[in-house]
């Protein structure tokens, strides 16, 4: 991997890059020709049309890493947060009768949920109360044999298409008590910046892994242009949600 270009602040004493500060201006979404996406990416696709694949995909570092990368334009950039706005998430499941470690990765599942609720495969139906989705129900007898994760599509700032980052299993809690307490609040989440970091945290075994830690940093500045772009913008990141439903997880 090339080397990374890293745009550093001061954090506990030493240079880390930062991604955007929403201090410092309006996010590119908030302009007022880049509201109505769907004619924004119609203009410039033509017949085409807005693929999973064309979204970059940011994911959970192993081993406890605290660092994200993001590829840009200009090359991959290393961050230790990622800010900007959430226009959609979705709760997908999938279920693999063998192991990554068995088939080298690369096979559909046995069972898909796009929506995470019902189940399309074997052995399908009610995702809730299905067997494979109860603790204890994987290898080793601790988690969940059927793999859920939520897709979260995070707008950062310079940018019009989202990044999507994709939250395990271990960061599902912290994901859902973030979206909750804005719910009580009454605020939409595409209304507030978001601040995704990373926290090293360890499993029963004591081998490390990293945990997504959920912030708001502010209520962004036009929450009329935001929602706008979310409405717009909505059917395409679910039509890719359910493509990434099926992938071996990235």
């Amino acid at each position: 991997m090339a080397k990374a270009k890293e745009v550093s602040t001061e954090f506990e004493g030493n240079q880390v890059p930062a991604v955007v500060e929403p201090t410092s201006g309006q996010f590119a979404i908030m302009a007022t020709q880049n509201q109505n996406i769907r004619e924004v990416l119609k203009a410039n696709l033509g017949s085409d049309e807005l693929r999973p694949e064309d979204l970059e995909r940011v994911t959970v570092p192993g081993s406890g890493g605290q660092t994200w990368v993001v590829n840009t334009v200009d090359g991959p950039v290393e961050t230790r947060e990622l800010t900007g706005v959430i226009v959609h998430t979705q709760i997908t499941r999938a279920y693999w009768e063998k192991s990554f470690d068995e088939t080298g990765g690369g096979s559909p599942p046995e069972c898909v949920s796009r929506d995470g609720l019902t189940g399309v495969g074997v052995p399908g139906g009610d995702c809730l109360n299905c067997r494979y989705n109860q603790f204890e129900s994987d290898a080793k007898g601790r988690g969940k044999a059927c793999q859920e994760s939520r897709l979260i599509f995070l707008v950062l700032k310079d940018e019009i298409l989202p990044i999507v980052v994709k939250a395990p299993a271990t960061s599902l809690k912290g994901a859902k008590k973030y979206l909750l307490g804005l719910t009580s609040r009454n605020m939409p989440v595409h209304s507030v910046y978001t601040k995704m970091t990373l926290a090293r945290d360890k499993n029963a075994d004591g081998i490390p892994f990293a945990k997504i830690e959920f912030a708001k940093t502010g209520c962004v500045e036009n929450p009329e242009a935001t929602a706008a772009y979310a409405a717009g913008i909505r059917p395409y990141l679910e039509s890719a949600a359910k493509a990434m439903a099926e992938e071996t997880p990235f």
